[in-house]
């Protein structure tokens, strides 16, 4: 038979098994949530300030450029692929245009609009032509160069060309 003092320390020894057991999972809750919130950092149909979270979650170097119709903010990347992302004075970004040796971080550069870029880049690989006209998605190259450009037509400033978003 144990004794009184032994089934104490047993209770007392499962009781911060199970405090420890409630921490980790709090702690894994709050990781996730906190990586959530990276992915959720939306760049393309946002406004100005999703650029310069898209920075600190990318940890990239970026350089602004202001102009009459719309201003481009320039990403370069650590792995050096530079994205170049195009604000209009209404404070969308409306394009996102990208050179170099690697793929950007599709999830996080188009937020709201990933599902759609992929179910069109699926459309492609399936040689379909893309049924979705409100989101235009052009992507080349070879491993170590490789470009792209997503934009949203119905929301190029007026006089604004596809061709001058490069």
């Amino acid at each position: 038979m144990k004794s009184a003092d032994t089934i104490s320390a047993q209770r007392h020894r499962a009781d911060q098994a199970g405090k420890l057991a409630v921490r980790a999972i709090q702690l894994s809750v709050c990781v996730g949530l906190l990586l959530a919130s990276f992915a959720a950092q939306a760049v393309l149909g946002e406004g100005v300030a999703s650029i310069y979270q898209a920075q600190q979650s990318l940890a990239s170097t970026l350089k602004a450029e202001p102009g009459a119709q719309y201003s481009v903010y320039t990403h370069t990347l650590p792995n050096g692929t530079v994205v170049r992302e195009y604000l209009s004075q209404q404070d969308l970004v409306f394009a996102l245009v990208w050179q170099g040796p690697a793929w950007p971080d599709y999830a996080l550069m188009l937020g709201r609009f990933y599902d759609r870029f992929a179910t069109l880049s699926k459309q492609r690989r399936a040689g379909q032509v893309p049924t979705d006209t409100g989101l235009v998605v052009e992507m080349s190259g070879l491993m170590g160069a490789l470009k792209g450009r997503i934009y949203l037509p119905a929301q190029l400033p007026e006089g604004v060309k596809p061709g001058e978003v490069k």
